[in-house]
């Protein structure tokens, strides 16, 4: 009869055999040596695995996904808490202020969608995979999600899309947010106020106005922008087209615009048009 034994993350197998029954003889011999053979695991199929307590609910995660996309928060969450990372139920990782649709999602975009789920569409779905990715420092899943949320945005009203330009901090949501405001025939301070939709403070709202009324000076002989291919001016709706706006954005807002910047591979978010 085998038994295995483990001890440690990377536990030896060890096979203990079972001594053979005494013969009914009153000669005494002694009992043969125990057997014992050590197995070594693969270097890649050797999965470890990680317990999260997410809102109550447990999530098992491959250890190896969370460390191949380089130093990450896990990275030093791993390092503090030495042999207790979660390997069992009683000793899961609890993750606060997370939301488990957002960690399922984050988890799905990890490891790649697994088990063939559908893809994600929804713009909750990847501002929480934007949310975590940014507050964990995976920079590749940050990305993804940025590039995913920036099609879903096209939908959104405006003010959704500065509040998230803002809230993680990309800086062509937020700039392509203030050329819509600009572009706005009519808009009062009270609307950008309201807390409800943009929540805009008196300095960014003194801005958006200094260059609406540039470009209404600029608008007198500007109708139609070979460039943008648009019409502006009042009897169109617009007060003028991006290539217009969009300089006296970045130099209104170039402080808060480079203050944005998060670099990923190397390379920053923050770029002129």
């Amino acid at each position: 009869m085998t038994a295995s034994l483990y001890d440690g993350d990377r536990p030896e197998v060890v096979r203990v055999v079972s001594k053979p029954a005494r013969a009914a003889s009153t000669t005494t011999t002694s009992a043969p040596a125990s057997t014992t053979s050590t197995h070594t695991y693969d270097d890649f199929f050797n999965c470890e695995i990680v317990t999260f307590e997410v809102e109550g609910v447990l999530f098992s995660v491959n250890k190896r996904e969370l460390q191949a996309a380089g130093p990450t928060t896990f990275e030093t969450i791993f390092s503090f808490r030495g042999p207790r990372n979660g390997q069992t139920q009683q000793d899961a990782m609890h993750l606060e202020g997370v939301q488990i649709s957002h960690f399922r999602a984050f988890l799905r975009v990890l490891h790649r969608n697994p088990y063939g789920l559908p893809t994600l569409s929804e713009y909750d779905d990847w501002i929480g995979v934007l949310r975590l990715a940014t507050m964990w420092e995976f920079k590749e899943i940050r990305l993804q999600a940025i590039t995913a949320i920036a099609i879903l945005l096209k939908e959104m009203p405006t003010h959704e899309m500065i509040l998230a330009g803002r809230t993680y901090q990309v800086v062509e949501w937020v700039r392509t947010g203030f050329v819509k405001l600009c572009q706005i025939k009519q808009i009062t301070p009270e609307e950008l106020r309201d807390p409800s939709t943009f929540a805009l403070d008196w300095e960014t709202i003194a801005k958006i106005y200094r260059v609406r009324e540039l470009i209404a000076v600029e608008g007198i002989l500007i109708s139609f922008c070979t460039t943008c291919k648009v019409f502006t001016g009042l009897k169109f709706g617009l007060t003028g087209c991006p290539c217009q706006i969009t300089p006296h954005i970045n130099d209104l807002f170039q402080e808060e615009f480079q203050g944005m910047s998060m670099p990923v591979n190397g390379q920053s978010l923050y770029f002129e048009p």
